[in-house]
């Protein structure tokens, strides 16, 4: 498995985990929570309640229910404990009694590593403060019909917790689109301007020249690209891809303009220049070989052709279109 990065703008969060932003498999935090507000007196019931009783457990309406949190994933909260300790992974208690009294409240069925690729990394080399904190991240899994709010709350309150949360559900909606729109709005007639909800008349502008373009109509037209490319496009961005797939061949002539070169790193000279782990990462690293050649094997092309459906070239009057222009 390799993983390429390419230059681009246009960058779409479908789901993300609130201090645990994903795009397209690079991992990155926040730094901030955002567990909703439980009323006082809820919890201090429940804290002075101790381990559940018979009926206790058929109360549990006296706690905000899960079906009012829509934007949290539910049955699922991430904790960290201080000091970075480790939890025991696949189990559903940890031995420490303030921690396994909230679990047992909670009806824990399970505790799992976040980020599970962190031990094989940690496996090959030193990790860097930022991947030793990911390392140390549990997805905490109950049974309970509550809020995940309530419950992070509930583990944040203990002292060996240095951190809870629920998993927030990050939705594109239409106000978002319309804050991001030109001044002309976000949909275009022929011969007039206007903002609102499309309509049959309503046509995008931006369409690419790129010969092939008219092969991916099918999964772009999904994706609704072109009414898309109206609002942003990624041509001159900053934002960085990750492909995690197969290698990509980088001297592809639809996507070598827009590879990411890490300018902290001088290729070939054997050396991890900017000492992040990873010697000679110039365009990103081949976790396979365990080398900075993400190029592909004899045989593979599946990384090339998600490089080039994510970031080729657009409008170039060669190839296909990239989803980020």
């Amino acid at each position: 498995m390799s993983t390429l990065r390419i230059r681009s703008l246009f960058s779409i969060q479908c789901c993300a985990d609130s201090e645990f932003g994903v795009v397209s498999g690079l991992l990155a935090i926040a730094g901030r929570s955002r567990s909703a507000a439980v009323t006082c007196g809820l919890l201090l019931a429940v804290m002075l309640s101790g381990a559940w009783t018979a009926d206790a457990q058929q109360s549990f309406q006296k706690w905000k229910p899960a079906s009012q949190e829509e934007d949290y994933i539910q049955g699922v909260v991430f904790v960290r404990l201080v000091d970075g300790r480790m939890l025991p992974s696949g189990a559903a208690r940890s031995g420490m009694a303030g921690f396994d009294a909230v679990a047992e409240r909670f009806q824990v069925s399970g505790i799992r590593q976040a980020f599970p690729i962190m031990e094989a990394m940690a496996a090959k080399r030193p990790l860097s403060p930022a991947q030793r904190w990911l390392r140390t991240v549990y997805e905490v899994y109950y049974d309970a019909p509550v809020a995940p709010s309530v419950v992070a709350r509930m583990f944040a309150r203990e002292s060996s917790v240095a951190m809870a949360e629920p998993k927030i559900i990050y939705r594109i909606t239409d106000a978002v689109l319309a804050s991001s729109a030109p001044p002309g709005g976000l949909y275009h007639t022929t011969g007039q301007a206007q903002s609102g909800t499309p309509s049959h008349e309503e046509v995008p502008q931006a369409t690419p020249n790129d010969p092939q373009y008219s092969s991916q109509a099918g999964y772009f037209g999904r994706l609704e690209l072109d009414d898309a490319w109206d609002v942003t496009k990624g041509d001159s961005g900053s934002v960085v891809i990750a492909i995690v797939d197969e290698g990509v061949e980088l001297s592809h002539p639809d996507l070598n303009a827009n590879l990411w070169t890490n300018s902290d790193e001088i290729a070939g000279n054997n050396i991890d220049d900017d000492n992040n782990g990873y010697v000679d990462d110039v365009h990103g690293w081949n976790f396979e070989s365990d080398n900075g050649n993400p190029t592909p094997e004899s045989g593979e092309f599946h990384g090339t052709t998600v490089a080039g459906a994510a970031n080729a070239v657009t409008n170039n009057n060669a190839g296909i279109a990239g989803a980020a222009w």
